[in-house]
Parts: structure tokens; C-alpha cells; sequence
């Protein structure tokens, strides 16, 4: 609970006035590399503002959907339930499963038949947001292979416990464009971003 509140102070402090940490970290840089040490800190800035963005409005559709289904069903703490799977779905790949855990268990309590018909509608959830929901949103941000996000939840997850699997998403997407920009643009001469990430633009 102490790193968790620690971890939210921080980032509360880092969001209200980011101006000072950005310019001490640019007065690390050589004069000549200043320039460009600014595009790469905006072009981090813009892209985890627009993954935050999408991760808020998917938590939002997934927590209304969940909901409304689970009183459809009759199930009770349907209100509940659809705001755990809501922030849940901050979690990729794990979210999911962890959300409809209890409400299944609940259902459960009521009827096998609840259960089931409870499960069907957080895997029909959970495909909406896959194959409908995600990419619709990704065409507004930095597009992540789901390879490469995979490897870093269980890598991240195996390094640093729940904290790597929470943060491994947005640290990926740091390390995505900190690798375009300063060895793939500077090192390489590499001139167009790729082209299924808007938010590189």
C-alpha cells in the first residue's frame, strides 16, 4: 500500500508541473543535442498522453458494457462488478481474466447456468475489445505488437513482480520510440515513422 501511494504522489507531482524535470533532464544534454533532446521528451510526452487516453476510454466502454450484461443476466453487484472489470482492463492479457473471476464465482452461487451464461458475456466483452474496440483506438496512438507486449508483461512481470506487469505496456512504448528516434532517425537516417502509429507523427 506505501509503494502504491508513493508510485501515485510521484506521478501526480510529475503531471501538475512537468516544466522543471524536463528542463533539468535537457540541461543534462550537450548544448548541440538540446534541439533535439526536446523533439524526443514531446514525442514521449504525445504518445503516452494518447495511450492514456485510449487505456481510459477502452476501462470506460468495457466497465458499461460489463455492467449493463451482468444485470441483463440479473446478477448481483452488476454496478460493481462492471467498474473491477473496468480497471482490471488496465492489465493486458491478465485484466480480463482477473474481472471475471469473482463475477463468475457469484454467479456461480446462484446456478451453474448463471456461470456460464456469466462467462460467455465476458468472453463476448473481451472480443468486442480485441477485435473491435482496441484496434479503433490504436489508430489514434502508437500501435503495440501484441508479440513484443507479451514478452515485455512477462518479462517486466518476472523482474519486478506486479508493478512490471501494471507499467509494461507504457515502458515499452517508451523504449518503441526512444529506439526510432535516437537509433533508427540519428544512427540509421531512417526518415518515415512507421506507418500504423499516428502518434509517432
Amino acid at each position: 500500500l506505501t509503494d502504491a501511494v508513493m508510485v501515485i504522489v510521484v506521478a501526480l507531482f510529475l503531471a501538475a508541473d512537468p516544466d522543471p524535470y524536463r528542463r533539468g533532464l535537457l540541461h543534462l544534454l550537450p548544448v548541440a543535442r538540446r534541439a533535439r533532446g526536446a523533439e524526443v521528451l514531446a514525442a514521449l510526452d504525445q504518445g503516452l498522453w494518447h495511450w492514456i487516453i485510449g487505456q481510459s476510454i477502452a476501462m470506460l466502454c468495457i466497465a458499461t458494457i460489463t455492467a449493463a450484461g451482468l444485470m441483463l443476466l440479473g446478477l448481483p453487484l452488476a454496478l460493481a462488478l462492471g467498474i473491477l472489470a473496468g480497471l482490471l482492463n488496465f492489465i493486458p492479457y491478465l485484466g480480463p481474466i482477473l474481472s471475471a473471476a469473482p463475477a463468475v464465482l457469484i454467479a456461480f452461487s446462484q446456478s451453474p447456468a448463471h456461470a456460464l451464461n456469466t462467462l460467455l458475456l465476458f468472453v463476448f466483452i473481451q472480443n468486442i475489445e480485441g477485435y473491435l474496440l482496441t484496434p479503433m483506438l490504436q489508430r489514434r496512438a502508437v500501435a503495440i505488437p501484441p508479440a513484443l507486449g507479451i514478452f515485455a508483461i512477462v518479462g517486466l512481470g518476472a523482474l519486478f513482480g506486479i508493478y512490471g506487469v501494471l507499467f509494461a505496456t507504457p515502458l515499452l512504448l517508451v523504449v518503441m520510440i526512444l529506439v526510432w528516434m535516437l537509433y533508427v532517425e540519428d544512427r540509421l537516417g531512417g526518415a518515415d515513422r512507421p506507418a500504423d502509429s499516428e502518434a509517432a507523427r
